[in-house]
């Protein structure tokens, strides 16, 4: 008999289950749910753009077409997101059985009328793909102009072609993968074309290409590479877009996974598109246009990414069928070793550390917010909040992609029953990659992992309010003090209008008293429009492309230089963030130094021994010490009187009077032999110096000539400026419990940089042009002591003096070594002219003269 409950009972029985005790450590996966709210969009895609009518007219534009450019983006969007959701319809049809079927009309007319609309999306698709390369190609070809190229391109814009190339790749991959896509246009235009619907020669056509390009693989991808070589020098710019997604990804500059796999994608297709018949990477590479050793660590760290939803791809491959693909060139990605990817047991336990270290002071922030009532936060409290804010959605986002990178590794390498036992050998192969893939030790990380990440997305949203009034007050103050504090002495030289209260916007100093800016503090954060418009400006300014003649560099203060971009910091990030420079970099300059200072040492035990054998032989060869002579003593008299005394001593006499003649001969030749050694100062450390010399003949040590004719500035093509950047490195303190640079290499490393300077004859530009000795400089007269990106400045200072002053050592002892051969005309300085600047109207071209092209 069937027990009969009411609606009220079963209901209260529902509601007990929520007393039940759980047991202890048992993760809680559910996410926080969401209710609608409303949230202002501050992303307008340069919809407001013509509010900025007082920012430069050439980037006003570079908006515009940024807008359109996002828009193509977008309905790219569109269309990847009907290919990855397109299942076969043309399975569902029914397919007349034979010609003598009598509803065989009826069947077509209703397979017309049902796939005419999902035709029309494919078509669609295709009209867009060909505006989008056409768009993209012609962006490429405008860039790519030889006066375009001497212009700045923002890093925004470099990024957005980025993001193009991302989706094409895209694009073709999903378009290749989707079978269906092709079933079921084939059954449109059979049944299409036994209708005779497509009579006209324009839709025969337009029918005829639609079929083709569905039907060839990499359509997309080939096409985008053939428009793009009929474009010159395109590949200069396809390398400034990579290097950008290298260093956004080594910096990790980005939020999301789909992010940071965008940046891999655009890698490794770039590399595709860019390696042609004109165009060999490996050749970019060897000129320091492409770094591929740090592509093949990525790629091997990430051998396979989501390329839409659940669908992935091996960037890797885009390498392997390039045209010039070499594999001694990707060994990493070559290798058959397993991809850290694939290990989620490797990345347990620092998860764990970061979950426990960040919830604890999650929970203490909670509690003080929920606990006290504040009407007005400082900026150092709004600054602390957003950091806190950042760093969990920067701890989310690294612990979503170990998953997804898991799991996307798994599904392109299923298992089988040789490498687990428990896989049957009937399984299907998503089974086998899904299923009998995972370990229970992966199973259980992978739960464990999920709900921290659900655990952490629910702590965070209980207090997104304050969370998100925190990092509107922070970025708006941070924003605003920039603009109207830090930027005011460049602003000062710019001398703006005469009947602005600003003495800064006059040109003017400012009173004795000062004046004070009252910079607001407003709950609103800034569009993207003001961001991009400010980035992409101050950008400008320091770019060593700026478009015009001259940058303006030069004419902005240091401090001021420092703040807008942290050149000495941001400029060096990827030698700081070189993983092997302490470990191989550094180590193999300290062997060369070692082995400098040895044979230096070697040097000075020789020149001891030396003196010591001239000191001994000194009697013997009537080389006498001047006497010590009284008042009234002749020195002549009491030295004829020493050297009477030490007469029988002589050799050279002794020998010709009671020796042969042969005897003699050897007896003054030893004589000459050991005074010219007195003479000539032999040095043994020289001519190693001389034949170290002689193997750094060659350009890559001294970069090709100024531009300027007269020497570089801001590159970086010579030996020293690279010195310079790995001398900031290990200027840096580092903590108490760490060991300093000098502790784990000693003066070798040192020695080495010092040595290949002097010779190749880059000591003044080093001295000049240092990173860290402009710092000193500056500290000098701003005396400031704080803490800037983590780095105390007053520490800085002190270990960089420390180094300038053995820096200044060493090149003392190479120079005394180095210029004992010179002749004495060698004192005279050989002082080169160069004429002052002409005025900008009369050299079009350029801002300097080429000394060597001027004629008096």
């Amino acid at each position: 008999m069937t027990e009969k409950i009411t609606l009220a009972d079963a209901l209260s029985n529902v509601e007990v289950l929520d007393e039940l005790p759980l047991p202890d450590e048992q993760p809680c996966i559910e996410a926080q749910p969401c209710s609608v709210v409303y949230k202002a969009n501050f992303d307008t895609n340069f919809e407001d753009r013509n509010g900025f009518v007082t920012g430069v007219a050439k980037y006003i534009e570079e908006a515009t077409v940024h807008a359109n450019l996002n828009v193509l983006l977008d309905e790219g969007q569109q269309h990847a997101v009907m290919l990855y959701t397109w299942r076969c319809c043309s399975r569902a049809i029914p397919q007349p059985k034979s010609n003598e079927q009598p509803n065989r009309v009826e069947i077509y007319e209703k397979t017309v009328e049902v796939l005419a609309p999902e035709v029309n999306k494919l078509l669609n698709f295709m009209y867009f793909q060909r505006k989008a390369i056409e768009a993209f190609c012609a962006e490429v070809k405008r860039l790519c102009h030889s006066e375009k190229r001497k212009d700045f391109v923002s890093e925004a814009y470099l990024l957005t072609l980025g993001k193009f190339i991302n989706m094409f790749a895209v694009l073709d991959e999903l378009k290749n993968m989707k079978s269906s896509v092709k079933n079921d246009y084939s059954t449109y235009r059979r049944a299409a074309q036994f209708l005779k619907v497509m009579s006209d020669s324009h839709t025969l056509q337009e029918s005829q290409n639609l079929s083709m390009f569905l039907a060839t693989q990499n359509k997309i991808r080939d096409a985008v590479r053939e428009t793009l070589e009929k474009v010159n020098g395109y590949e200069d710019l396809m390398a400034d877009v990579v290097n950008i997604c290298v260093h956004m990804f080594e910096t990790k500059m980005y939020m999301t996974p789909e992010e940071k796999h965008m940046l891999v994608k655009v890698m490794g297709f770039g590399l595709f598109l860019m390696d042609t018949e004109a165009c060999n990477v490996n050749k970019l590479d060897q000129k320091k246009k492409l770094r591929l050793d740090r592509i093949d660590r990525i790629f091997k760290n990430l051998e396979v990414v989501p390329l839409f939803g659940d669908m992935q791809i091996a960037p890797f491959n885009y390498i392997k069928r390039s045209k010039h693909f070499d594999p001694s060139k990707w060994p990493l990605s070559s290798s058959t070793a397993i991809s850290p990817q694939a290990d989620l047991m490797v990345h347990l336990p620092q998860i764990r550390e970061d979950h426990v270290k960040y919830i604890s002071e999650l929970a203490r922030y909670t509690n003080e917010v929920t606990t006290t009532v504040k009407d007005n936060t400082t900026d150092a409290e709004n600054r602390a909040t957003a950091d806190l804010a950042l760093r969990g959605l920067q701890l989310l986002s690294e612990w979503s992609s170990v998953v997804t990178e898991l799991y996307s590794w798994k599904l392109l390498h299923p298992t089988d029953h040789h490498q687990n036992k428990e896989c049957p050998v009937e399984a299907e192969e998503y089974e086998r990659a899904t299923r009998y893939n995972y370990t229970d030790e992966e199973k259980f990380a992978l739960i464990e992992v999920i709900a921290m990440i659900k655990g952490l997305q629910v702590l965070m949203t209980r207090i997104e309010t304050v969370l998100c009034e925190a990092i509107r007050r922070s970025i708006y103050a941070e924003l605003q003090d920039f603009v109207q504090l830090t930027l005011r002495e460049p602003l000062r030289k710019a001398k703006g209008s005469e009947s602005l209260d600003d003495p800064a916007l006059k040109g003017k100093k400012d009173p004795d008293g000062g004046f004070k800016i009252a910079v607001p503090r407003l709950n609103v954060g800034p569009s993207s429009t003001q961001l991009y418009m400010v980035r992409t400006m101050l950008e400008s300014l320091i770019a060593d492309k700026s478009g015009g003649k001259r940058t303006l560099r030069k004419d902005i203060d240091g401090t001021c230089l420092m703040q807008i971009d942290h050149y000495y910091h941001a400029h060096l990030i990827d030698i700081v963030q070189y993983p092997d420079a302490k470990t191989e970099l550094f180590q193999l300059f300290r062997e060369f130094g070692n082995s400098i200072i040895f044979c230096l040492l070697i040097e000075q035990a020789l020149s001891q021994e030396e003196v010591c054998d001239l000191l001994h032989a000194a009697p013997f060869q009537n080389i006498l010490p001047r006497p010590y002579c009284k008042d009234g003593e002749k020195p002549e008299t009491k030295q004829k009187r020493l050297e009477s005394k030490y007469s029988s001593l002589q050799i050279v006499s002794n020998v010709e009077k009671f020796g042969t003649a042969k005897q003699a001969m050897i007896a003054r030749e030893g004589d000459l032999l050991t005074r010219e050694r007195l003479c000539c100062g032999l040095s043994i450390f020289e001519v190693i110096l001389g034949r170290v010399k002689s193997y750094m003949d060659d350009p890559v040590w001294m970069g090709p000539p100024p531009i300027n004719g007269v020497m570089n500035i801001d590159e970086c093509s010579e030996f020293h400026r690279l010195w310079s950047a790995l001398q900031f490195v290990y200027c840096i303190p580092v903590a108490d419990t760490e060991f300093t640079v000098e502790q784990l290499f000693g003066e070798g490393l040192n020695w080495a940089g010092c040595v290949m300077i002097v010779l190749l004859g880059q000591q003044r530009k080093f001295e000049a042009l240092d990173f860290c000795y402009h710092i000193l400089r500056v500290q000098r007269v701003d005396g400031k002591d704080e803490t800037v990106k983590g780095i105390n400045l007053k520490r800085l200072v002190d270990r960089i003096r420390r180094f300038q002053v053995l820096n200044s050592q060493i090149f003392a002892v190479l120079n005394k070594y180095l210029k004992s051969g010179d002749s004495e005309g060698s004192t005279v300085e050989h002082v080169r002219c160069f004429p002052p600047p002409p005025h900008p109207s009369m050299m079009p071209a350029s801002h300097y003269h080429d000394p060597n092209k001027i004629r008096h």
